[in-house]
């Protein structure tokens, strides 16, 4: 798919005029126009605009192969790397912050066996703090 027709697509799924585009980027009506004709190509900051305000890459606005930003060889190359990366590290931090919960149990009973309203308070924060890492876990797994 070439530019001009990328351009066209995202503009009309983003519910935009030629118009309203040209407002956003603070261009003429009739560049947009030339655009997505093909006769010209926006400059270099105009396409840092056009990719910001559709979320995708330069790389996909210009390389015509591409279908998406998934197409570009090194996002498919470093997302699988990002995603083993934080996969096992988020994991690691379930384990960890199930152990903190343990811990924290354990102290929370021991503080009412020795009525001990101070470390009753230490021993609550700790398993807060637990439960918030295995909060956090669930929503990291989420996205």
């Amino acid at each position: 798919m070439k530019f001009e027709e990328k351009l066209v697509m995202l503009r009309k799924k983003n519910g935009l005029s030629q118009e309203e585009l040209a407002d956003r980027l603070g261009v003429s009506r009739q560049a947009i126009s030339r655009w997505e004709l093909g006769s010209t190509i926006p400059d270099a900051t105009n396409l840092l605009h056009l990719s910001e305000l559709f979320h995708v890459s330069i790389d996909y606005l210009l390389h015509d192969e591409y279908e998406s930003d998934q197409d570009i060889p090194i996002v498919k190359e470093v997302k699988t790397k990002i995603s083993d990366k934080y996969g096992k590290q988020n994991r690691h931090n379930l384990i960890k912050s199930i152990m903190w919960g343990i811990g924290g149990v354990c102290m929370l009973l021991s503080a009412i066996l020795a009525n001990h309203i101070g470390f009753m308070l230490c021993a609550f924060l700790y398993l807060v703090c637990s439960l918030g890492y295995c909060y956090t876990y669930w929503q990291n797994k989420k996205m």
